[in-house]
C-alpha cells in the first residue's frame, strides 16, 4: 500500500501487515491403528485389518487483513486529487462488517484504517492411511490412500472487498464481502509403493 502524501504515516498507514495471521495452529500426527487380527488371533482378519497407520496434518489460521475499497454509482471524485484514493467511512464500528461502512463526504479521504477487515481463514485436514506389507527382510510393499481437505470443508480464498455507494450514501452492492473464490475441494489419491 502506497504511503499517504497528505497524512502522517502512522496515522493513515499504521495497521496489521498484509501477511499477518494472528492465530495459527498446525497439528502433525502419526497413529498406528489397532490390530484386531492379532488381538483376536484371526489370521484372515489380520490380513485385512492389521498393520495400518494413519498420519496427517491439520491447519487452522485466521485470514489475511485487507483494506476495504469502494466505488460510487455516480462516479464522484471524492478526494479531488489523483494522489490518494478515499477509503470508506466507518459509520458504526460495532455493526456487522457489511453494514459498518458508509460513503465519505466529498473533499474527505474517509476514516477507515488500513487493513481493518480480515479475509477467510483456513480449516484444513490432510489425512493419509497406509499399510506396510513385508515381502522379505528389508523389502516391503506400502499401500497408501491420501486425501487433501479430507472433510471437504469449504476453504474460501477471496472476498469481494469493494463496496458500492449510491448518491445518498447507501451501500448497494449485494456481493460486498461475499466469497468470490475457494481453494480446492477434497482430493484423493491411492498408490502402491514397493521398497526394494
Amino acid at each position: 500500500e502506497a504511503m499517504s502524501p497528505f497524512f502522517n504515516v502512522r496515522q493513515r498507514n499504521y495497521g496489521p501487515l498484509a501477511y499477518d495471521r494472528s492465530q495459527t495452529l498446525t497439528l502433525r500426527y502419526n497413529y498406528r491403528l489397532p490390530q484386531p487380527g492379532k488381538y483376536f488371533h484371526q489370521r484372515i482378519l489380520g490380513i485385512l485389518a492389521d498393520h495400518w497407520e494413519m498420519s496427517g496434518v491439520a491447519r487452522f489460521m485466521t485470514g489475511a487483513p485487507f483494506t476495504p475499497t469502494f466505488s460510487t454509482v455516480d462516479s464522484a471524485n471524492i478526494t479531488g486529487t489523483p494522489s490518494e484514493s478515499a477509503r470508506p467511512d466507518v459509520k458504526d464500528p460495532k455493526a456487522e462488517p457489511v453494514n459498518r461502512f458508509g460513503r465519505p463526504a466529498r473533499g474527505s479521504f474517509g476514516n477507515a484504517g488500513t487493513r481493518v477487515l480480515r479475509g477467510p481463514g483456513t480449516n484444513n485436514w490432510d489425512i493419509s492411511l497406509y499399510r506396510r506389507i513385508p515381502i522379505r527382510e528389508g523389502k516391503y510393499i506400502q499401500l497408501r490412500i491420501e486425501s487433501y481437505n479430507t472433510f471437504n470443508h469449504t476453504q474460501f480464498s477471496a472476498l469481494s472487498s469493494a463496496a458500492r455507494f449510491d448518491a445518498q450514501g447507501n451501500q448497494v452492492d449485494a456481493l460486498f464481502l461475499q466469497p468470490t473464490a475457494a481453494r480446492s475441494a477434497r482430493r484423493m489419491q491411492a498408490a502402491v509403493r514397493v521398497n526394494w
